[in-house]
Formats: C-alpha cells, structure tokens, sequence
C-alpha cells in the first residue's frame, strides 16, 4: 500500500455513505496523487473491513 492512503469503507445501501462517497472523490481530485484513496464496499470485502477493525459504515482509516 502506498505510503499516503485514504480507505474509505461504504457499502451500497447506506444514505449516508451515498452522500460522504461525493465529498471523499471531490477531496481526492483536489489533492491529486499525493494521497492514494481506495474506495472498498464492506459488503464486497468484509476480510478487509475486519483487518482495519471497521464496523460500520461509512468509516475512513488513514
């Protein structure tokens, strides 16, 4: 994983993470390749959300 990273956990039933997924991609272009950002559905990869102690959505790990 590169050494600056945003995860960013949502899922697709959640209002919440519908609205945060907009200003999250909108932050992402403005900072450009300086920061990396992963978009990742809990429901897709829960191994993930597991490994990074997420357990809930939306949720962000730096």
């Amino acid at each position: 994983m590169p050494e600056n990273a945003v995860l960013y956990f949502d899922n697709d039933w959640c209002a919440q993470c519908y609205s945060e997924t907009n200003v999250v991609k909108e932050f992402a272009q403005i900072v450009g390749d300086a920061v990396h950002f992963y978009e990742i559905n809990v429901n897709e990869k829960p191994e993930l959300a597991t490994k990074f102690a997420v357990w809930s959505a939306p949720s962000i790990v730096l």
